[in-house]
């Protein structure tokens, strides 16, 4: 027999909530299973439908989840084993998983030969019916498997945390949980009693934005809903045959009606919904992070020129000059044009928003109208004028009877950085 993975109802433990329901006239009486092995499959099945809704109706979800750990303990797991199964959150193992272990603790048969034979003939049933443990035993595992993950996490974390407070992680958890409140209420109205809850007055997206969630806490608060949402997504999908998991969840939701099932649905995603949207909306309201801004001796590491011209008797200037000048003389050695850039933006106040920068082996800021090249006739003679003041250098090379060209912006190895100008 086949036992689904979880339950409808996945709530969190609430210190607030009672351990069980008492009906009036008397004390709990669970279900017993003397002489169950020859019961007919008929009589069997009602009293398993029956035990099962018994447990979801009176006990809240981590006090099944218990029954899990002492089941564990009568078939020989170890103590490693059965922390950290108690490692993870009680919605990971669920309340499916809980029943069926008290189920077996309380002397139900594993397996029941005129029960298979029943469901079977029953009509539109999907599947084999398995061992009541094979689910159980399959959510252990994965639980184990977490539990260690989280144990090694929160060892590393207690060694992290200062004696006097909290982690970053723990504080986002705590308030994550706290700002759930709602969110569980709702739920737990929904698996008590369905009929009557209304899935279109349920605003989670309101709720979350009421409690000041932001993206952080939303991307925690949507893992502790998508399993249950992907869960139910799949049980009210396309029929899967051969299909054990699918097998799985139609034995475990088979006491809800496809309304329940449907309205359990639809809760899960709009709470899965509402996280996305918080996530998203953050991302929209962020401003974007502000480029670094790179030093200027950063700018021109890649930058090509000439350090030294022995012939003209001339020295290039440092180029880290240039970043941020309005004015740049550049005498190419090779074809003797004379370069004049000016910047195309100004920065009067000098607040650094303005001139010249440098990307790679080009430059750039420069105004491509204005920026212009002349050929030199005798650079011997006239290249001294043109690092000597803004004013003459200007002057001088509107001087220069030669025809204009204009500047692309690159420098090779050729070129003597002659002067900049403010």
């Amino acid at each position: 027999m086949a036992l689904t993975a979880v339950k409808g109802k996945t709530l969190r433990k609430k210190t607030t909530r009672a351990t069980a329901q008492r009906k009036q006239g008397g004390k709990l009486q669970e279900p017993v299973w003397d002489g169950a092995e020859s019961w007919d499959g008929k009589t069997f099945h009602r009293t398993y439908q029956y035990a099962r809704d018994w447990y979801y109706q009176n006990f809240k979800q981590q006090d099944l989840v218990n029954y899990v750990f002492d089941w564990m303990k009568l078939n020989n797991y170890s103590k490693q084993d059965i922390q950290c199964a108690k490692a993870v959150p009680s919605y990971e193992i669920s309340s499916t998983a809980g029943i069926s272990a008290r189920l077996l603790i309380n002397g139900m048969p594993n397996t029941h030969k005129k029960y298979e034979e029943y469901w079977e003939s029953l009509p539109g049933t999907m599947g084999n019916t398995k061992p009541v443990d094979s689910f159980l035993k399959d959510r252990i595992a994965t639980a184990i498997e977490k539990g260690k993950e989280l144990l090694k996490e929160k060892k590393q974390e207690e060694k992290n945390v200062k004696v006097s407070g909290m982690s970053i992680q723990q504080k986002m958890q705590e308030a994550a949980q706290r700002m759930t409140d709602e969110i569980e209420e709702a739920l737990e109205n929904l698996c008590i009693d369905s009929a009557n809850f209304k899935v279109k007055e349920f605003e989670p997206v309101k709720m979350l934005r009421q409690a000041e969630c932001k993206a952080n806490h939303a991307r925690l608060i949507r893992k502790w809903y998508e399993d249950q949402y992907a869960e139910f997504s799949e049980l009210l999908g396309p029929k899967k045959k051969n299909d054990e998991w699918y097998d799985q969840l139609l034995e475990g939701y088979r006491h809800m009606d496809k309304t329940a099932q449907k309205k359990h649905y639809e809760t899960y995603k709009k709470i899965v919904d509402a996280c996305d949207i918080i996530i998203g909306e953050q991302k929209l309201n962020r401003k974007p992070r502000k480029a670094k801004e790179k030093s200027a001796d950063k700018l021109v590491e890649k930058l090509k020129f000439k350090k030294t011209d022995e012939t003209l008797g001339i020295t290039s200037i440092p180029p880290t000059e240039i970043i941020g000048s309005e004015y740049l003389f550049v005498f190419n050695t090779k074809n003797r044009k004379l370069q004049m850039y000016q910047a195309s933006t100004t920065d009067p106040q000098r607040l650094g928003r303005g001139g010249f920068s440098v990307k790679g082996t080009t430059l750039t800021g420069f105004n491509e109208e204005t920026s212009l090249q002349k050929t030199l006739r005798k650079p011997v003679e006239q290249i001294k004028a043109f690092t000597s003041t803004r004013a003459r250098a200007v002057k001088e090379f509107e001087a220069v009877k030669a025809t204009e060209t204009k500047l692309n912006g690159r420098l090779n190895e050729h070129c003597i950085i002659l002067k900049t100008f403010k």
